[in-house]
């Protein structure tokens, strides 16, 4: 009698997984190489392209995390496509509940919120406020439409004036990484604020 799993132990990227799961990284660390540009190309299909990096990352840390509770009972790839689908899932509602909320943020406060109009300069004339309040107000809601892990890079280097490797400490990541969150960022921001500031 075949014992459990047997024709799922065969495939060689099952196999890998299993051994992952007893603590051997260059065996995931071959099926990232495998899979990640596979996975790349499903998140790009699925959620917007400008996140499909942060969300594969997301994919690879997951099935990463759940290596030695890993169970055979199909294909590797066909468990790692059902979490690369969920982590496309949380990251479209997550997007629709942002938008949700940015447009009820703006509905209520409006451009012409006094509490905005009260930090600006007093010698601008009230055309010129306006605008500086729809630019202020678009620069949230862009950045509030960005991935967590780019939202957190920016707010840390503009906001908090941050440097590259103390993100990198506090994100837990290397400079290299930090670097292109921050790219990537400011390509999306340059396309959303076009009409309204200039991101560089």
């Amino acid at each position: 009698m075949s014992p459990p799993f047997a024709c799922e132990i065969a495939d060689p990227d099952t196999q890998l997984m299993v051994s992952a799961g007893r603590g051997d990284d260059e065996a995931f660390a071959q099926l990232v190489r495998i899979y990640e540009p596979r996975i790349q190309g499903l998140m790009r299909s699925l959620v917007r392209a400008e996140l499909a990096e942060d969300l594969t990352q997301e994919v690879f840390l997951r099935a990463y995390r759940r290596r030695s509770h890993y169970v055979p009972a199909a294909l590797f790839s066909t468990w790692l496509y059902t979490i690369a689908r969920n982590v496309a899932s949380n990251a479209r509602r997550t997007l629709a509940r942002r938008h949700e909320t940015r447009a009820a943020d703006i509905a209520h406060d409006g451009p012409f919120a006094s509490a905005h109009l009260d930090r600006m300069d007093v010698a601008l004339t009230p055309p010129e406020r306006v605008a500086v309040a729809e630019s202020s107000q678009m620069v949230r809601l862009a950045i509030g439409l960005l991935s967590d892990r780019q939202r957190a890079a920016v707010e840390m280097f503009r906001f908090d004036n941050k440097s590259y490797s103390e993100i990198a400490k506090s994100m837990r990541t290397t400079q290299k990484a930090v670097k292109s969150l921050l790219s990537r960022a400011r390509a999306h921001l340059r396309v959303d604020l076009a009409p309204y500031v200039q991101c560089d």
